[in-house]
């Protein structure tokens, strides 16, 4: 009987502690406090052509200490899908760091996706992009991260 009432104990507080620990972690990330605002892997939808989201990029790549190397366009099967661009910055620590990726056109505007390591627009220049694209956009809220 021993035996039992052990594993039923043991069991018991697996269960517990599970359900304890599940809905604390969902509420954090509600509210933002173990989540960054936007994530790699992520697509940014904007209210600009990918030529305007190029032009936009490069003064606030700029200001950021990166800088685009090369633009060009992206093609698939059924013609031009948007815009190629690659972004490389030379920092002291960590090193030069190379990004590519591409504006893709939609009938609102354009999407990117948000990258990590060397695809995509870079995490940290993703709030001030987004920012000067509102800016850009009559400084109206047009830049949403919604699939």
């Amino acid at each position: 009987m021993d035996r039992f009432s052990f594993r039923w104990t043991l069991t018991f507080l697996c269960c517990v502690y599970s359900s304890a620990c599940n809905p604390v972690r969902m509420a954090t990330n509600a509210v933002g406090l173990t989540e960054k605002g936007i994530e790699a892997g992520q697509k940014v939808h904007l209210r600009v052509p990918p030529e305007q989201a190029v032009r936009i990029l490069d003064e606030v790549a700029a200001q950021n200490g990166w800088s685009i190397v090369s633009v060009g366009d992206q093609y698939d099967m059924q013609g031009q899908r948007g815009k190629y661009f690659r972004m490389e910055t030379s920092r002291f620590i960590g090193g030069r760091k190379e990004m590519s990726g591409v504006f893709f056109a939609e009938p609102e505007g354009s999407y990117v996706v948000v990258g990590k390591n060397d695809a995509g627009l870079p995490e940290e220049i993703v709030e001030p992009f987004l920012a000067a694209v509102n800016t850009y956009v009559d400084g109206t809220k047009e830049a949403s991260t919604e699939p």
